[in-house]
C-alpha cells in the first residue's frame, strides 16, 4: 500500500456547493476591488470608478497633450510626460475632459479675435 492516496474527485452536493462558493467569493473579490476610488488624472479628484472612463487609445493621449502644450499647462504636460495614458490605466471624468478640450476652442477663439 503506498502512502500518497491519491485524491478522487468529490462530487458530492457538499464538495459542489463550497467550490462554488469559493468561486463566486473569488469573484465578489474582484467586483470590490472595481468599486474602489480612483483619482482623476485632469483634476485630481477622486471618484467611484463607475463613474470614469478609461483611456484607451491613443489618439485620446495625443490630444490632451495637443491641449495641454496649447494652454500651457504645465501640471498636466508632467502627467503625459511619464508615459502614454493608456499604458499608464488612467482614468478621467467625461466632463473633465470636455471642459479642457472647451477651454482650448475658447482659447483659440480668443486668440483669433486679436
Amino acid at each position: 500500500m503506498s502512502l500518497c492516496k491519491k485524491e478522487e474527485a468529490d462530487d458530492s452536493p457538499r464538495a459542489k456547493f463550497t467550490r462554488s462558493s469559493q468561486k463566486q467569493t473569488a469573484l465578489e473579490s474582484t467586483e470590490t476591488e472595481d468599486q474602489g476610488e480612483r483619482v482623476c488624472f485632469i483634476c485630481d479628484m477622486t471618484a467611484p470608478i463607475k463613474d470614469m472612463r478609461l483611456t484607451m487609445t491613443l489618439p485620446l493621449h495625443e490630444k490632451l497633450q495637443q491641449c495641454a502644450i496649447h494652454l500651457l499647462d504645465e501640471k498636466l504636460l508632467a502627467k503625459l510626460s511619464t508615459g502614454d495614458v493608456v499604458s499608464q490605466d488612467c482614468r478621467y471624468h467625461p466632463s473633465c475632459f470636455n471642459c479642457y478640450l472647451q477651454q482650448r476652442t475658447s482659447l483659440a477663439k480668443v486668440t483669433e479675435c486679436w
